[in-house]
Order: C-alpha cells, then sequence, then structure tokens
C-alpha cells in the first residue's frame, strides 16, 4: 500500500503510522500485530539418536566401515504466530524421523572416502495460518485457519574425498538436499496450493574444509581432551 487515499481524486504518501494503521486495524481485514523490533532466542529443535558401526574391515587391504543411524527430531519449537509479520520461528516445529548409512573407506596412501545417505520423514501435524488466495500479498485474519500441514520428507546425499597431513585433514565434499513439496489440508475445503508453492527443493553444495584431529593424541595421553 504505498499511497492513501485523502480526499476526492486526491492521493497521498503513506508513512509508517499509516501502514501501521493498515496492518493492524480490524476495520481494514488485516488485524496484524503491530510491526517492531524483533528479537528471537530459544532453542531449535533436539535430535536424537543412535550410531552402530555395523561393519569394520578391509576391502583391496584398506580400511573399511560402515555406520547406521536412527534419530528422531522433536518438534519443540513454537510455531509461527500467522498474526505477526515479524515472527520467525527457529524451526519448523515438526516431528521426524531420521535414517542414515554412512561408509568410510581408505583408499590408500593417506587419502579417504567418505559416502553418506540420509532419509529424514516429517511427520504429519496440525498448523494455524492465514490462507492466501492466489495473488494475494498479506491474508486477512479471516483466512486465518488451522490446517493439517506434512511437510516435505528429504534426502541427502554426501560425497567426500579427504587426505591427511599428520593430525590435519584436508576434504572437497559433493553434498544433495532433495525435498519433496509441502502439503496442508483444510477441512474447510480451502484451497492451500498457495502455501505449497516453492516448497520443492533441490539444492547441491560444494564444500571445501580443513579439520584438525587430536584423538591420536589424546590416545597417547599428549593432550587433555578429544577434541577436533
Amino acid at each position: 500500500f504505498p499511497f492513501a487515499p485523502v480526499g476526492a481524486g486526491a492521493i497521498a504518501p503513506l508513512d509508517a503510522a499509516g501502514m501501521q494503521t493498515i496492518l493492524t486495524n480490524p476495520v481494514f481485514g488485516l488485524a496484524y500485530k503491530p510491526l517492531q523490533t524483533t528479537t528471537v532466542e530459544g532453542l531449535s529443535d533436539p535430535t536424537v539418536g543412535v550410531l552402530w558401526r555395523a561393519w569394520k574391515g578391509d576391502i583391496s587391504g584398506n580400511k573399511s566401515s560402515a555406520t547406521l543411524g536412527l534419530g528422531m527430531r522433536f518438534g519443540i519449537s513454537p510455531q509461527n504466530d500467522p498474526d505477526n509479520l515479524a515472527d520467525f520461528p527457529l524451526d519448523d516445529g515438526s516431528t521426524d524421523l531420521i535414517a542414515q548409512i554412512e561408509t568410510t573407506h581408505q583408499l590408500g596412501g593417506l587419502w579417504d572416502l567418505r559416502l553418506q545417505a540420509k532419509h529424514t520423514r516429517q511427520t504429519a501435524d496440525n498448523f494455524t495460518a492465514r490462507v492466501p488466495r492466489p495473488g494475494e500479498l498479506l491474508p486477512g485474519l479471516a483466512s486465518r485457519e488451522n490446517l493439517k500441514r506434512d511437510l516435505g520428507d528429504y534426502m541427502e546425499y554426501d560425497i567426500e574425498l579427504g587426505r591427511r597431513f599428520g593430525n590435519w585433514r584436508t576434504s572437497a565434499t559433493w553434498h544433495q538436499w532433495d525435498r519433496r513439496p509441502d502439503r496442508y489440508r483444510s477441512s474447510l475445503g480451502t484451497d492451500t496450493s498457495v502455501l505449497e508453492q516453492n516448497t520443492r527443493i533441490l539444492a547441491n553444495q560444494w564444500r571445501m574444509s580443513v579439520s584438525w584431529s587430536g584423538i591420536k593424541a589424546w590416545k597417547n595421553g599428549d593432550f587433555p581432551l578429544p577434541l577436533i
């Protein structure tokens, strides 16, 4: 709303106070909370799980291992307040089930290879939101509704090649994040397609890293903590 009517055929620029009035006054049908400087702090959704080294052996004379993992991410973060345009939750608040497999392989010399695949299943829950109509920028208070939400499950893949230099290690990693689209269902039959738009994501990342490990020095009694 860049301009507001002030008389017959006349318009004037809308200042901050006028914008606040339009956003917050129920007469205009929006009834949002006033915009203000906001600080968000707290805990994101924690993950608890187990890792089990299921296999360890040699392939072509080089050491290899496989580790299986199962976990659960607990959705404890408060949900987004649909009446507050400046509310930015720390996490999505969805409870997720996680399964992964990771293998490591010594390639000879000082080179190594790490492969990982992880599947995250996001369980369905209830979610309160303002449901915008197609082309609508700010949905009004009347569009607020309790929906059935099922955030998209996703797969993650890592291929990492590393090389050791004593206690140092450098590596290059290709990471892919493949996320299915979100799904929302309304018990009133409301069209929720706008909430689902642009939620299908395929992202590729390339990373370089340098790390130092004190594990060997700790085992030898030369370092007080097993730090990496």
